[in-house]
């Protein structure tokens, strides 16, 4: 399951998924490989965005002048930079906390 799973079952009923609604990037900007591919946008052009990621707006091309754009902070690269921040320090704090007093041997 995961990511996409949540957000495809959260367009289905949806007459037209296009241009995508704002929560569908917010579920998928939390998922940490789609932050870092987010990322890594920052060092590389690319004509219609990266192809990995969901683009806000068209479909596999530019934005047309009747579709509308999704601004939302969720599409930042600074956001998907705090979200990698978050998995690396918070992951293993989890683990650290979990497994502390269990016996696991």
């Amino acid at each position: 399951m995961g990511w996409p799973a949540i957000q495809l079952l959260g367009l289905q009923g949806l007459d037209d998924p296009y241009p995508r609604p704002e929560w569908f990037f917010w579920v998928g900007r939390t998922n940490p490989i789609n932050a870092y591919v987010k990322l890594t946008t920052l060092f590389e052009e690319f004509e219609y965005g990266h192809p990995l990621i969901s683009t806000p707006g068209g479909r596999f091309g530019p934005v047309s002048a009747g579709e509308t754009t999704v601004n939302t902070i969720a599409t930042s690269h600074w956001f998907a930079a705090v979200v990698l921040l978050a998995w690396t320090l918070l992951a293993p704090i989890a683990g650290l906390l979990y497994f502390r007093d269990r016996d696991v041997l």
